[in-house]
């Protein structure tokens, strides 16, 4: 495959850039500038996509409606089996069916994988396609988190809108359900979804010690230390310090 390219020397860099996309599956340009080219100007990152472009490694979209004039960049067929072997995957999922979510879903990965005590951070495509182990609870991620002189496996989901009541009595259940699994970070876009969850949490599963901890998603992105809270009010600091 790689001596197919015209134009393009795949370095180990964009290797990792594919693994991203992949991981993602939607990103825009200046997220990918962030959180893969930093060390190069985002002019240099533009000519870089272009070519992965051309060489089919990559597909670019502009999609004006739903972000103005931002780029939106998916990984290819070819551009996965630059990286993977197909025959290793459980299933290839390329493209996002829920764009906003999913670039959401980029920003909260990035804030996660800067702290130092945030191990393997893998996403909800990753876990699909990779590790069957985790697959069923179709968390929107998965990561190792340093508690003391441990790692603690915790899930991560992001809300953006309201739902039924019957879709929060499922998905709180299913957390519940899972012993191993004793902390759920909730991102919420607005604090009526927090409400909705929490009041099903407490009717259905009124612990001393609850599962689901919850945090705004503005508090988290603009916070150095960002803190979730559970229905208790009591605090689980993701900070560093």
């Amino acid at each position: 495959m790689k001596a197919n390219l015209k134009g393009l020397h795949i370095r180990d860099q964009d290797l990792d850039f594919l693994r991203y996309l992949h991981a993602v599956k939607v990103a825009t340009y200046e997220q990918i500038h962030r959180d893969v080219y930093s060390d190069i100007c985002f002019d240099a990152v533009g000519n870089r996509l272009r070519k992965m472009e051309n060489n089919r490694l990559i597909s670019i979209e502009y999609n004006r409606p739903l972000l103005g004039s931002k780029r939106l960049v998916f990984i290819t067929r070819s551009g996965f089996q630059l990286f993977e072997d197909k025959l290793n995957a459980l299933q290839m999922e390329l493209r996002s069916d829920a764009v906003n979510h999913d670039l959401a879903l980029v920003d909260i990965r990035h804030r996660f994988v800067t702290l130092s005590r945030c191990k393997n951070y893998l996403t909800e495509n990753q876990i699909q396609t990779w590790y069957p182990e985790l697959r069923e609870l179709n968390s929107d991620a998965m990561m190792d988190f340093k508690i003391k002189d441990d790692y603690l496996r915790l899930p991560v989901e992001y809300e953006s809108s309201i739902k039924r009541c019957d879709r929060y009595q499922s998905f709180v259940t299913k957390y519940y359900e899972k012993d191993d699994l004793p902390v759920l970070l909730l991102i919420a876009t607005t604090k009526s979804i927090v409400t909705a969850i929490q009041k099903i949490e407490t009717e259905r599963f009124n612990w001393k010690r609850p599962k689901i901890f919850y945090c705004l998603m503005s508090h988290f992105l603009d916070s150095d230390s960002s803190v979730f809270s559970n229905c208790h009010g009591l605090p689980f600091k993701l900070g560093d310090r």
